[in-house]
């Protein structure tokens, strides 16, 4: 969960940067890709956050991954350790 926090916060930061330092017109593919990838995980975020925050809610996390399987970020997906 730790490396998964540190790279939300470093995929926001790009964000931030991004939309400081360029017009929205001048953004690539990549750039337009990316910070949509970013924007759907934070508010997906939300709900783990919820549930982290409450105590012993944690227990519900398979229900809420059986009920809507697509509702992890996707930097809780990937191991990159």
């Amino acid at each position: 969960m730790v490396q998964g926090s540190k790279d939300l916060w470093n995929d926001v930061t790009w964000m931030i940067n991004l939309y400081k330092n360029k017009h929205k017109n001048d953004f690539t593919g990549f750039e337009l890709a990316e910070s949509h990838r970013v924007i759907i995980d934070m508010l997906k975020f939300v709900p783990y956050f919820i549930l982290v925050i409450i105590p012993f809610a944690e227990l519900f996390i398979p229900f809420v991954l059986w009920f809507f399987p697509n509702a992890i970020p996707s930097f809780y997906l990937f191991d990159t350790a």
